[in-house]
This record gives C-alpha cells, sequence and structure tokens, in this order.
C-alpha cells in the first residue's frame, strides 16, 4: 500500500492515488507483513504527506494512526528493549526501533487535529477533550509503550519520547503498579525540564493531564511532587511562538489567550485535580500555580475587545472560568492575587473579577451537558458562589438565576449525585429557586 501511495506522489490527482492505494490494501489488516521491510524508509515520507491537511482526513478515515500505533507496538516487542539488552541482536534491535519510531510519528502525524498545519502545537492539547471518554484502561495494554518512553528518555530522544507521551495523552488514565507508574511520572518530568523542546514539553504535560486525578491521589515521595510542580511550572509559563495560521495575512492577530487557551485549560484542569487533594496545597501556593491561574483570570477578563486582535470565543472563555473559579474563588483566592503580575490591588478587585469567573462558569456550565468533568467542578462552584453571595455585595441577575436553575436541575436528575445537598439546597434558597428547581427535577426524572 504505501509503496503504491509512494509511487504516485508524481501524480496530478494524489488525492484519488491516496484513494485508491488505501482501498487496494487497507491499513486494518494486521498480516500485511510490512515488518520485514524497511518501514521507517516507507513512513517517514508518507509521515510528511499526511501533514498536508487536506489528505489527513483520507488516513484517519481508513484508521491509519490505529493500525500505525500497533505495528509500533509489534516493532517495540519485537525489539525487546528491557534491560539487559543483549548485544548479539543490537543490530535487529535497532532495525525494530527505528521502525517503530517512525510508526509511532505516523500515527501521531495522521490522528492530529486536521484544523491544523504540522507543527502547530495547538493539536497537541487534544486531550483536554479526549482523555474524559476513554476511562482507565487495563495495566496490559500500554506497557510496551512505557518501555519505549524509558527507552528514549535515557538516549535522549526527544522526539520519540514526545510522540509517546503525546500517544498516552490520548489514552487516558492507566492502572499500573505502583513502580511503574513511579517511571512514568518520572518520565513526565524529564519531558517538561527546561532544556527540552517545546513540543516534547508540551507532551509531556499532556500526558500529565491525562493521569492528573490518580496524580493527586497516589502517595508520591516528595521529591517527585517538587519536581512535577516545578516542571509543571515552568512548562505552562514559558514564551511559546504563535501558531501557525491559515487565516489571510490582513487578519487581525489572535489575542495572548486566544492562542494559548488550549494549552492553559490543559494546565488549570491539571491544577484543579491537584487542588482536590490537600497534600498538594504547599506545592501549588509555593512554586507560582495559584498566581499562573490568576494571571490567566486577569487576562481572560481583561481581553481587549476593541477590535484591534481576534480574542477568544465566548464558549472557550466559559470553559476556561469554569476551573479557575474552581481553583481560585475559595477563601483563600487573596494569596493568588497578591502578586503585581496580576494588575490587581485591592480584595475589591479581586472580589469582583472572581464573581466575574463565577458567572461566566455557570453560563458555560448551563450550555452544556453535565459530562463526568463539570460534574466535578459544579459542587465545589455551588460553594463559591455561595461564599461571594453570602457577603451581600454581589448582584445575580436573571440570566444567571436561569443558569443555576438549568445546572442544578441537570444534577440533581443524576442518580450518582445526592439530590439533597446541603450546599446545593442552600443556594436554592439563596436565590429562590426552590420551586422552580423542584418541580423541574420531578419532571425530568419522571420523562
Amino acid at each position: 500500500m504505501l509503496l503504491q501511495v509512494l509511487q504516485g506522489l508524481q501524480d496530478r490527482d494524489l488525492q484519488a492515488t491516496l484513494e485508491k492505494g488505501l482501498s487496494a490494501a487497507s491499513p486494518n489488516d494486521p498480516d500485511g507483513g510490512l515488518e520485514d521491510v524497511d518501514i521507517a524508509m516507507l513512513f517517514r515520507p508518507l509521515s510528511v504527506l499526511i501533514e498536508v491537511v487536506e489528505y489527513r482526513q483520507i488516513f484517519r478515515d481508513h484508521n491509519l494512526p490505529a493500525w500505525a500505533l500497533q505495528l509500533c507496538r509489534r516493532m517495540v516487542e519485537r525489539a525487546n528493549i528491557k534491560p539487559p539488552l543483549n548485544p548479539i541482536a543490537a543490530d535487529n534491535q535497532y532495525q525494530c526501533l527505528s521502525n517503530a519510531r517512525a510508526a509511532l510519528h505516523l500515527s501521531i502525524v495522521a490522528d492530529a487535529d486536521p484544523r491544523y498545519r504540522a507543527g502547530d502545537w495547538r493539536a497537541q492539547f487534544n486531550c483536554i477533550i479526549v482523555g474524559i471518554k476513554h476511562g482507565k484502561r487495563p495495566r496490559e495494554d500500554f506497557t510496551w509503550l512505557l518501555d519505549f518512553i524509558v527507552h528514549h528518555r535515557d538516549t535522549k530522544d526527544h522526539l520519540a519520547l514526545g510522540d509517546a507521551l503525546q500517544a498516552m495523552s490520548k489514552v487516558g488514565e492507566v492502572e499500573w503498579p505502583e513502580d511503574l507508574m513511579q517511571v512514568y511520572y518520572s518520565s513526565i518530568c524529564v519531558a517538561m525540564s527546561p532544556d527540552m523542546p517545546a513540543r516534547t514539553r508540551h507532551s509531556g504535560m499532556a500526558a500529565l493531564h491525562a493521569v492528573r486525578r490518580k496524580v493527586a491521589s497516589d502517595d508520591l515521595t516528595p521529591s517527585m511532587m517538587v519536581n512535577l510542580s516545578l516542571t509543571l511550572s515552568s512548562t505552562a509559563a514559558f514564551s511559546i511562538d504563535p501558531p501557525v495560521d491559515d487565516e489571510p495575512s490582513h487578519t487581525l492577530p489572535l489575542s495572548e489567550i486566544a492562542q494559548s487557551w488550549r494549552r492553559d485549560l490543559c494546565y488549570i484542569q491539571i491544577i484543579f485535580a491537584l487542588r482536590q487533594s490537600g497534600k498538594w496545597d504547599e506545592y501549588l501556593a509555593n512554586d507560582g500555580h495559584l498566581e499562573r491561574c490568576a494571571g490567566i483570570a486577569t487576562s481572560l477578563a481583561n481581553e481587549n475587545r476593541s477590535g484591534h486582535t481576534r480574542v477568544i470565543s465566548q464558549l472557550n472563555a466559559g470553559h476556561l472560568a469554569l476551573y479557575l473559579a474552581a481553583v481560585l474563588a475559595g477563601e483563600q483566592h487573596d494569596t493568588a492575587f497578591s502578586t503585581d503580575a496580576t494588575g490587581i490591588s485591592t480584595p475589591t478587585d479581586t472580589d469582583k473579577l472572581c464573581w466575574k469567573l463565577i458567572r461566566k462558569a455557570w453560563a458555560y456550565a448551563s450550555s452544556q451537558r453535565l459530562d463526568e468533568g463539570v460534574q466535578r467542578v459544579v459542587p465545589i462552584l455551588v460553594q463559591h458562589t455561595l461564599r461571594h453571595m453570602k457577603g451581600g455585595q454581589q448582584d445575580v441577575s436573571r440570566s444567571m438565576e436561569a443558569a443555576v436553575s438549568k445546572v442544578l436541575v441537570a444534577l440533581r436528575s443524576l442518580p450518582s449525585v445526592d439530590s439533597d445537598d446541603d450546599h446545593v439546597n442552600e443556594l436554592v434558597e439563596l436565590l429562590g429557586l426552590g420551586e422552580t428547581v423542584g418541580r423541574t427535577t420531578k419532571l425530568h426524572v419522571g420523562s
């Protein structure tokens, strides 16, 4: 199949050539015999071809990403790279690993978001939308990829390490034995270290995002917690080049928050998960994480809407606000806003900003299905809303009342949620929504 595609590169109708080649030899065939040829020689030119956006969807439609990932697995298993290595088999191991790297890179490129060009770092953060639906995988599924990660971490192959962690970011949460999880966490730390290329650092953050709740609950050593916290902080804060833009040259540039919102959301969701565990509080406070979140919140609130830049959409702004409100609107929010970098100088200004985040958060939650991620945030959002309302200085608009009512109705209809939660009941009473929420909930459950 690949030979047919490569031989057809000079054809005028390349898309027809690709479709013909893929139809002739389906990549779903696990016994294509490609292990016995130089896969790298064939896959590297094909990876370049797939980086052209208009051809990428063809390969996705034919399930090429999953097929290439399984081919990578067979090559890694054939290489047998677990120590001690066999010097007699070194040539075979080198060839197998070369093929494995080429197959994995092909899988990553073919599975990249079709909206972006190759090399656009925005495509690395699809973990913010894919991780939640995968659930936990059996620990046997991807231990081979951990072997690949460790080998290329130790040999300092940054591209292969980044590709492997990018693949892991789409796996979701894994359940490996404690010793393997420690190895995985240390590999993520290495990938996010300041001397790594930006692409590898972003892949490390995306991989950490996939296991963020496990990181929050596991009993990690203090040194591991320090390393994860510091490398995450530096990766979230370092400057990045503007994304490759397909818009005409005369189009207004993206605002800063519009450029980085995917990375920022990935980061904030990690911080939200860690904040649910009290043992991370010291690291979040001392390593600049809360200040970083406060800086993002300030940028979001003060984004220039004067027409000089293209700003973030209201939907994406609401998604950011949902998690920022959960992280920052608690009783300790004054600490997060205490630095000059946020531009917030008084407690009154801080309260106003937190309330603005809360309003945006409810508006966003009311426009979404209450998936697992939103369900985790809403109870905390309820508590923060109560705290700010009890101060008596915050006005609740009718649109906010409607948004809160809609979310609470949906929340109370879920069988996994305590419908008689004290905080929810208090908020319902404070907003005068008792009759509306109670009546609508009964109708919703009855239907």
